[in-house]
């Protein structure tokens, strides 16, 4: 979950809705890159571990603050449901759970080791060695997957605090985000960002934060990014 709070509120954005508006970042980029079709299944399904523990949450968490080995067991879980769909697919998803624990392959800095997550990188590669092979245009088709996912992050109203992709982003509180240089074919991309809210407040109680989530209303907030200078 992206969160969001104020002295009143909470703003809840789940991590698969951030996961469609990656992939419609990847719909609309104006570069290539192929297998296209793959690339972009992996944008919409590469955070797709977080649909299982979204489906019966046990609290308000941010995806930031999640037990390791819980959130180790559905990353996996989660790229066991892409391999079913596509391997080449699952390969980029398969990186991308890695990069999570090993400071993406080294172009961030990597989390505290622990045995949960040299355990998931073990598999995650032993996964990639029977699906692989990893050569340059699965790596460029990762970057850009990385790219696509702190846009989506930004967009859904998690702060960035470096470059995503090389790229110069800064939102606005008014909705708009600005971009440069500008990556996308169209001159303007206007998106719906889909959340709920709650009452700020102590929400340990799972069972009451899952009906008090059930029950929130959906709400949409428009955001539209724009090159930037």
């Amino acid at each position: 979950m992206i969160l969001r709070t104020d002295a009143a509120h909470v703003r809840i954005v789940l991590q698969t809705d951030h996961a469609a508006i990656a992939a419609e970042l990847a719909r609309r980029w104006a570069e290539d890159f192929q297998p296209h079709a793959a690339v972009v299944l992996a944008a919409a399904m590469h955070d797709e571990g977080w649909r299982i523990w979204e489906s019966a949450p046990d609290g308000l968490r941010s995806f930031l603050r999640m037990d390791p080995a819980v959130h180790a067991a559905f990353y996996a879980a989660g790229v066991d449901r892409v391999e079913r769909l596509d391997r080449d697919a699952a390969l980029l998803c398969s990186l991308h759970a890695s990069g999570l624990y090993n400071g993406a392959f080294g172009a961030r800095q990597a989390p505290p080791e622990t045995a949960v997550g040299t355990a998931l990188l073990a598999a995650e590669e032993a996964r990639r060695a029977r699906l692989g092979p990893v050569d340059d245009n699965v790596w460029r088709n990762y970057r850009l997957l990385q790219t696509w996912d702190q846009l989506a992050l930004v967009i859904c109203g998690h702060p960035l605090s470096r470059t995503a992709g090389g790229l110069a982003v800064v939102a606005s509180p008014m909705g708009r985000v600005t971009i440069a240089p500008w990556p996308f074919r169209e001159g303007e991309v206007a998106l719906a960002v889909p959340y709920r809210r709650l009452p700020a407040g102590d929400w340990s109680d799972g069972q009451a934060f899952r009906q008090a989530l059930a029950d929130a209303p959906w709400q949409a907030d428009a955001v539209v990014l724009a090159p930037g200078p």
